[in-house]
């Protein structure tokens, strides 16, 4: 993967040890780049120094995950995904969003954890309504969540 100066169109930096699967994201005023990293059904969210290329930090394993990062400040929001039926895995199914978890990368600690509120959507082609968990996002400086849906807007301040 590279980094590439938008203006110049250079390359500031080639960053090949990390194996990025999918979306990846700048975070800490640009000095942090962070994506999911690691192998089927063992994913983890890993942060990179985008100056040097050396890893600042990686997340515990998870069945599955996705993330917004805070693009002024050291914290990202982990969505994990999990079991919803017996023994068979569907990370991709409505319902399997286990919790979301508001992470610091720079001191790997855990800042927040909640169970997202969940709201009914019509299903696909006319089929019965389902559960899908609000929408989110985290704030630039890291310190407010907003979660959205069924018609409500909710603003969090995180408080470690």
């Amino acid at each position: 993967m590279a980094v590439i100066d938008a203006r110049s169109k250079s390359e500031l930096r080639r960053l090949s040890d990390p194996s990025f699967r999918g979306r990846v994201s700048f975070a800490e005023k640009g000095v942090a780049i962070c994506g999911i990293t690691g192998r089927e059904w063992k994913f983890r969210i890993g942060c990179f120094d985008v100056d040097t290329g050396s890893e600042i930090r990686r997340t515990k394993e998870f069945r599955y995950a996705e993330f917004r990062t805070a693009s002024r400040a050291p914290r990202l929001i982990v969505s994990e995904y999990g079991r919803i039926s017996g023994f068979i895995d569907f990370t991709w199914a409505l319902g399997s969003l286990h919790r979301r978890t508001v992470w610091d990368f720079r001191t790997g600690k855990e800042i927040a954890s909640w169970r997202p509120k969940q709201q009914l959507i019509h299903g696909i082609g006319g089929g019965p309504p389902q559960e899908q968990p609000y929408a989110f996002a985290i704030s630039a400086d890291g310190e407010y969540v907003a979660e959205g849906g069924s018609g409500m807007l909710t603003l969090y301040k995180i408080e470690p």
